[in-house]
């Protein structure tokens, strides 16, 4: 239920104040929501059944009965787990079948092409905002080592105006959890439309930013709210950027 909350989190962006209402029911009890009527939903939240309607199809649900099911699919997942609490043996486990997930997604063909993008660059833009941002800073610093010229600015306004007018000779690399974070679909809009080769290094499959970058890597990550902290995971991101790194470093 987490990774789904935090994926439409990254789409609530755009919501209006009485919309917030919604969602944030929505994500404080699912359980109430998915179980209700619009009309219940309404008289609880004290917000038009409409208000609720354009919520549902704002953070990309067709209609109201889609995301009833979506939700109580995710519900049932979570109540077999329920009784299971955190230890270290459970939580290197899962560490472990994310990485492992990582590199059995990767196609070594498309890791090579990437690599050789990487080698032609006469300069590299990385991407990254929120909890993704050290790891676009640790990228840079690994291959500004390599010789690479890599920068990661840390400013939001700062990445804007670089989307903006990098080159087609250059390359990007934008860096995101969701996928869905609205800046980084910004920043992948505007270079798109700058014809910049775009790299995505991305935690969830089937987002808007894997959609529009020419080359992806998928490193599934452990998705963990406590109430309104982002507590996720992102070891897999961490490995593959290393092995990027490592291999890069034998490829020149």
């Amino acid at each position: 239920m987490d990774e789904l909350l935090y994926k439409l989190e990254k789409q609530a962006n755009e919501l209006s104040e009485l919309e917030k209402v919604v969602f944030k029911f929505m994500k404080s009890s699912p359980e109430t929501f998915v179980n209700g009527t619009l009309d219940q939903i309404s008289e609880i939240t004290y917000v038009s059944t409409a208000t609720i309607s354009r919520t549902i199809k704002k953070v990309g649900f067709k209609n109201f009965q889609e995301l009833k099911f979506v939700f109580l699919q995710e519900l049932r997942n979570n109540s077999k787990l329920s009784n299971q609490s955190l230890d270290a043996t459970s939580f290197q486990n899962s560490i472990i079948e994310k990485i492992e997930a990582t590199f059995d997604f990767l196609e070594e063909s498309n890791f090579e092409v990437i690599l050789d993008q990487i080698h032609k660059a006469n300069n590299i833009e990385i991407y990254s905002v929120g909890s993704s941002l050290t790891i676009g800073i640790d990228l840079s610093r690994k291959l500004l080592s390599l010789g690479k010229n890599a920068n990661a600015y840390v400013d939001w306004d700062d990445l804007s105006r670089k989307s903006k007018i990098q080159k087609t000779s250059e390359l990007a690399i934008l860096i995101s959890l969701s996928g869905e974070t609205k800046h980084i679909i910004e920043y992948a809009t505007n270079l798109s439309e700058n014809k910049v080769t775009m790299i995505g290094i991305i935690g969830t499959a089937d987002s808007r930013l894997e959609e529009k970058v020419d080359h992806c890597i998928y490193a599934p990550s452990i998705v963990k709210y406590y109430k309104e902290a982002d507590i996720s995971s992102r070891v897999a991101m961490v490995a593959i950027i290393e092995y990027l790194t490592i291999k890069y470093s034998e490829f020149v």
